[in-house]
């Protein structure tokens, strides 16, 4: 079983980024706290991903996507309540309430018919978010119709994958809001989404860059200098990009 031997959660701590505890029976990871706030943001571990939630003052907020999407069709759960988390819907259906997005597994060069398209090639044509595990971590990348693979930036390089999920949903539920530089949540004026993970737990978020008149699809990270794009069989980092955020 994944996740063993952390300590239990505690309603009122304040826990570092990283620390991972025991709640309900699932192991959470704090992924941020806010300087001088009691406000916390947490995601579920998995063997695979983690799924997103926002509790305040250790209690969910209700209603909030927050942070994390969910990965790989599991559902989230409210500390301090034990029912699913409103707006966190199982993979391919909808948020509760609200037009939502999700993702998808394709492979092979699938791309769904309901996926968002995120960004374009110099002459014009759609890309969409892709992403797939690499090494112990989930990364974000770009899939193109026609592709038999998704492309995803790793270590420096742009890697073809040949399974992967897709982005899908509203494209009204979702804005793109210009950043610089080191990436900084509480500077963008909304909630980012995470669409991946480190292999050392440190959450990435969907982002895009232009590059030789295209704009690709990629990823930012608290602990990155700026948004990395997979291009030209190489992962390349851009200092100015837009982020993706919760509408």
């Amino acid at each position: 079983m994944f996740g063993g031997g952390y300590a239990a959660w505690a309603p009122g701590n304040q826990y570092a980024p990283g620390t991972m505890v025991n709640y309900n029976g699932q192991v959470w990871r704090c992924i941020q706290c806010m300087p001088g706030q009691a406000m916390q943001y947490w995601v579920v571990e998995t063997s695979f991903g983690q799924q997103g939630m926002q509790p305040g003052y250790g209690q969910p907020m209700m209603g909030q996507p927050g942070y994390g999407q969910p990965m790989m069709g599991q559902q989230g759960m409210q500390p301090g309540y034990g029912q699913p988390m409103m707006g966190q819907p199982m993979m391919g259906q909808p948020m509760m309430g609200q037009p939502g997005i999700s993702w998808v597994p394709c492979a092979g060069g699938q791309i769904p018919p309901n996926a968002i398209q995120c960004g374009r090639e110099a002459d014009g044509s759609p890309l969409f978010v892709a992403r797939a595990p690499i090494d112990g971590g989930i990364h974000i990348g770009k899939a193109h119709h026609g592709w038999s693979h998704a492309n995803i930036g790793f270590a420096g390089q742009e890697r073809q994958i040949g399974e992967y999920e897709i982005l899908v949903g509203n494209p009204a539920s979702i804005r793109w809001a210009r950043s610089h530089g080191h990436f900084n949540p509480q500077s963008v004026g909304g909630v980012p989404v995470e669409g991946g993970r480190e292999a050392g737990g440190q959450p990435l978020f969907i982002a895009r860059a232009e590059e030789w008149g295209g704009m690709h699809i990629g990823k930012v990270g608290m602990h990155l200098d700026g948004c990395l794009i997979p291009y030209g069989g190489e992962e390349v980092t851009r200092h100015h990009y837009e982020i993706m955020l919760m509408n």
